[in-house]
């Protein structure tokens, strides 16, 4: 006979354990991690002369502004999707089909990072609005994969109710980059980086609103 008050574990009906999906996104971050320095490069005829090396590496400022900012990004999301797979018990089909549309995205950074970099005059605008739509989409996507565990009852039940903070700390980074590409099609690219700063602020403040009303993670 069972105990009724014993809670009953659930039961991974996936071939696939929650371990193995964690490991194989961790692999994709790290490839992904290094596919950003790949666009800093400096040719083999500009590094002849002190003069042209010096030259050369001031060009890839740009360059390494966005590399710096995009590693950013992803390492912040490859800590957030850590947390979370800890909320996870067990996989599903459609969990598996989000996780693979979210590294999708975040595979393609490196393509924006690299356009970002080598933009200049009128194509910033372009290319801060391409750089946002991805950057955005990364989180994106990231907030529906926490949706879907939610929703389908996939993570432990104790700690179900702080995931839903979670995700609005997740929405904060895309929302900020989907709204500075409006500010970009009506006051330029550059106008719109400046406001990706915005995120630091915004993320503070829900933070301490999550901290304040998230049950207690022990």
């Amino acid at each position: 006979m069972t105990d009724s008050s014993t809670p009953i574990p659930h039961r991974n009906e996936h071939s696939m354990s929650v371990g193995r999906a964690a490991a194989f996104s961790d692999g994709v971050f790290a490839i992904a991690m290094t596919l950003l320095v790949l666009s800093l490069a400096i040719p083999a005829s500009q590094s002849k002369s002190a003069a042209e090396l010096e030259r050369a590496l001031r060009d890839q400022t740009p360059g390494l502004i966005s590399y710096a900012l995009s590693f950013a990004v992803l390492g912040r999301y490859w800590m957030a999707h850590h947390q979370f797979m800890r909320l996870v018990a067990r996989v599903t089909d459609g969990f598996l089909t989000c996780t693979l549309l979210f590294l999708g995205v975040v595979v393609l950074v490196s393509f924006p990072t690299d356009v970002l970099g080598n933009a200049s005059g009128s194509a910033v605008t372009v290319a801060a609005i391409f750089y946002a739509l991805v950057i955005g989409s990364v989180g994106a996507t990231f907030a529906l994969l926490e949706y879907y565990a939610y929703r389908k009852a996939l993570l432990f039940d104790e700690r179900a109710a702080r995931l839903r903070w979670s995700i609005a700390k997740v929405l904060v980074a895309p929302t900020v980059f989907f709204v500075s590409i409006l500010i970009a099609v009506f006051a330029g690219g550059r106008a719109a980086m400046w406001t990706w700063v915005a995120i630091i602020p915004a993320g503070i403040v829900v933070e301490r609103l999550s901290r304040a009303r998230m049950p207690d993670a022990s």
